[in-house]
Parts: structure tokens; sequence; C-alpha cells
């Protein structure tokens, strides 16, 4: 089919359409582009992906559909010898996703080099981060993944709601990808309030000469956790009769009492009175008794104590938090 044939038959199929929907359109612009550069007719082909990426269209096409629609648009400005129409498709398609490389087996040296050429230029990030993450305080559990587009320098930062600096997450070279790490904590090692954060990370080539910046929101929740109940204290022991006590008493309240009540020997009374008194200490004195804990006991019981304590002032220093992310923003130029 002519180049004049192929614009005018996806014309009169768009026009004659019953109203298609978007995906419907962008798909067939989509479809019909790429058979136009199969077809080495690279202007139609042109024609026809940029009005597939059009924002009236642009919503019907999936996220890999738009890559496709750009890297084939790129690719049929570089046969055109368009080549700052191919990078600045090419740039937006890498700023956008920097994991994004074109199949060699597709596309041919011309167009992937042009690519690489784009890759090197423009140094940026992408971040790929949960929705939701639910971490103890300190334990590095909330991680972002850092996409480079090339080898540059990076900084990766946790600020404020009004820029105040509150922890470092990353600061050196990036050649592919990075994972940065937070545990909620702020520079000082406190556990940071609930509120709401940002994840900035900048790329640059000079230290000074900030290139771009992704910004990254957090929202934080902190949900201490409950506290630990201190331990019974250890009970008191009863000690059974002390026979050390209460047989000598006995035996002597015995051999004094009984006697005189039979009528052995004389001072009858005194000598009852005396053997009832001898008994009665033995008696009491050998009764049971009940008595604090053990030393040992007591010594359990300090000792879990100081466990207990220890607990849960590490469940006070580690609540539990909820930090849940938004879409991140890409900004030029140094942050402000």
């Amino acid at each position: 089919m002519t180049r004049l044939g192929r614009l005018v038959g996806t014309a009169l199929w768009l026009s004659l359409a019953p109203v298609p929907a978007a995906a419907q359109t962008a798909s067939v612009l989509l479809a019909e582009g790429i058979r136009a550069y199969r077809d080495l007719e690279f202007a139609v082909a042109v024609q026809l992906l940029r009005r597939a990426l059009e924002p009236t269209d642009t919503r019907g096409l999936s996220p890999a559909d738009r890559q496709r629609a750009q890297v084939y648009l790129g690719a049929a400005d570089v046969f055109r010898d368009e080549l700052d129409q191919a990078v600045a498709t090419f740039r937006t398609l890498v700023l956008a996703d920097p994991r994004f490389r074109p199949d060699s087996l597709v596309f041919p040296p011309r167009v992937t080099q042009v690519f690489q050429d784009v890759l090197q230029t423009n140094k940026a990030v992408a971040l790929a981060a949960p929705r939701e993450a639910r971490v103890r305080a300190g334990d590095q559990g909330f991680a972002v993944r850092a996409y480079a587009t090339s080898r540059h320098a990076l900084q990766a930062q946790i600020t404020s709601v009004r820029g105040e600096l509150i922890a470092t997450l990353y600061r050196g070279q990036i050649t592919d990808s990075v994972v940065l790490t937070w545990g909620g904590l702020d520079a000082a090692g406190a556990v940071v309030s609930a509120g709401r954060y940002t994840v900035v990370v900048t790329s640059s080539v000079l230290p000074d000469q900030v290139l771009r910046s992704v910004r990254l929101p957090l929202e934080v929740t902190v949900n201490p956790l409950d506290t630990l109940p201190w331990p019974p204290a250890p009970p008191r022991t009863t000690r059974g009769w002390d026979l050390r006590f209460v047989i000598p008493g006995v035996v002597v309240g015995a051999g004094l009492a009984v006697p005189a009540a039979l009528g052995v020997g004389g001072g009858k009374s005194p000598r009852i009175a005396l053997g009832l008194a001898f008994g009665t200490m033995g008696i009491i004195g050998g009764r049971p008794r009940t008595s604090g804990p053990s030393a040992s006991a007591n010594a359990e019981w300090r000792a879990q104590v100081a466990a207990v304590q220890q607990e849960n002032q590490r469940r006070r220093n580690r609540p539990q938090m909820v930090i849940r992310t938004g879409p991140p923003e890409s900004r030029e130029g140094p942050t402000r």
C-alpha cells in the first residue's frame, strides 16, 4: 500500500467508525504506525504514531503500548534523519522509565546507538515504591528502588513538609539501580512523628549541579505497641510446725505437770502451772508461720521486672509504623 493510500485508508476508517473509544482509536493508530515503519514508510509512521500519542488518544494506550509508540516514533525519525525529533522522543521515554531499552532484535544499531546516547546525556532516576509498608521503627523495612538512565551522582533524603532535612538515605554514585531503605528514624536516631514527609532524590553530574529530582510523598502513621504488664510478685511462704520448739516444750511441760497431777512429789500447783507454761511456750514457738518470699524467688522476680522494663522501653522506642506512598513527581533543575 502506498503512503497516500495508507493515510487515506486510516483516516477513512476513523471517520466512518461509530465514534470509537479512545482505546480503539489509539490502538489502531499504533498498529498502523508500526506497520508503516516495517514497510519503510517512515513519514507515514511518524504521522500515525504522533496521532496515537496525542493527549486525546493516549488515554487509550497502556503504559507498555505508549512506550512502543514512542520507541517506534523515535526510530522512524532516526531513519528520516530528524535526529532532534528522535532525541526528544527518546528523552521523554527514558525520563519516564530509565529501565526501558529498545529490543536490539527489532531495532538496528543506528537506532539503538541514538538511544544509548540519550541515556548517557540524560541523568535521571525513576522510583519504584510499595503503596504501603508496615515496619517496626529502626528496622529499615521501607524500601524504594531507584533506577538510573546511566551512571551519575545520586543523593536521597527524607524531608519534612517544610523542607527540613530528616534523614539522608544515600549519597554516592548510581550505575543501574540502588535500594533506598528507611526505618522511620531521623538523623539523631529518634522515631519521627506521624505526618507527611517526602523522599527527595536528586541527580547531578557535579556536586552543586543538580540536573533534576524526583519527589515521592509519604504519609507516616505511628502506632505505639502495647506494653507488657508487670510480673506478679512471688507468693509468701508458710512454714510448718517447728519441732525444735514443740517437742522440748511439750516434753518438759508434761514432765512437770503430769507427775504433779498424779500426786507425785510436792508443790503440785506450781509444777502444773510451770509445766503448762513450758508446753504453751513450745507450741507457740513452734507454731506454723507465714513469711516473705525466699531470697531466690525475690531475685528471680526482680530479674523478670527488669526484663519487662527493658522490653517496654524497646516497644516505646520502636513502635509499629505504616508508611504510605503517593505518585512520584519529577522536576527539572535544582530542588526548591
